[in-house]
């Protein structure tokens, strides 16, 4: 199922997008916008709100041709060409989103949204430096723009920097209280952070927080995998709560079974079902 990014904005150039076969049904099928026609912003809303619902419905083919045909009917609306970025994106083309979300921020420099997504694509290109530049840009214009201070939070802590990592995501956590990402993450980088002070009342404080934060992320979205995993290494290592933690990757395993972290979660279930026999059993 794909879900899109929400924004705007993108600059007035002919543009030519390859999309896939299924859209037209001939292989190397291309939207052209040399002649695009004037259509009103409701309009264009309405066309993008429709191809994003069928997308959640699992109905991918409508979901492109309505992208496709809006495309070359209105192919310099930022709206538009925001839609095309995310899917380029999505579609790993990250040359082509970032060309896209270029031009989306010369035509609407004042909108957050397209330097977060333009980021986005700087990071998927390894243009670490630029990447920061634009998120930079995007919380220049909102500072409490959420998906901004998550990427400056990963960005920060890529670079090792992990506190100022966890100042970012605890920002994110006062923006969007009920997001499970900002929670989840949060909780993960307070538990690293907590390995890394010399203080024991400071590291106790802080692996609690932590714990605080992860089961509000699982409260906020159940089926976050990543909040389970994060959740579960922190009551093994941390509280040494091994019915938990087994619990927890054993979810984890569940919702994500080729996950990043489905590897480390089977061999930690493992060793955590050694010490405590009979608290459950491997999934496939």
């Amino acid at each position: 199922m794909r879900a899109r990014h929400t924004g705007h904005a993108w600059p007035a150039v002919a543009l030519r997008v390859q999309l896939p076969q299924s859209v037209w049904g001939v292989p190397g099928s291309i939207v052209n916008s040399a002649a695009p026609v004037q259509l009103d912003d409701g309009t264009i809303i309405r066309v993008l709100q429709a191809s994003k619902a069928a997308a959640a419905a699992g109905q991918m083919v409508e979901s492109d041709q309505l992208l496709a045909r809006l495309a070359s009917q209105a192919p310099n609306h930022p709206a538009v060409l925001n839609e095309l970025g995310v899917l380029m994106l999505e579609r790993r083309a990250a040359e082509q989103a970032h060309a896209l979300f270029v031009r989306a921020t010369s035509a609407d420099p004042r909108h957050p949204a397209l330097w977060a997504n333009l980021a986005s694509s700087l990071k998927a290109l390894g243009r670490r430096a630029e990447e920061m530049d634009a998120i930079e840009k995007a919380l220049q214009l909102e500072p409490r723009h959420l998906s901004a201070l998550l990427q400056k939070g990963a960005y920060l802590e890529e670079s090792g920097d992990v506190v100022g990592s966890l100042k970012q995501l605890d920002q994110a956590v006062q923006v969007a209280p009920d997001n499970a990402d900002a929670l989840a993450d949060a909780g993960r980088v307070r538990f690293i952070v907590a390995g890394q002070v010399p203080s024991p009342d400071a590291q106790s404080q802080l692996v609690t927080s932590a714990r605080t934060l992860l089961d509000r992320a699982v409260q906020a979205n159940p089926d976050h995998a990543e909040a389970h995993f994060y959740r579960a290494v922190l009551l093994l290592d941390g509280f040494k709560e091994v019915d938990g933690a087994v619990a927890d990757f054993q979810r984890y395993l569940v919702l994500a079974p080729n996950g990043p972290f489905a590897t480390q979660a089977r061999n930690a279930l493992a060793q955590s079902l050694e010490r405590a026999p009979g608290s459950g059993t491997v999934p496939p």
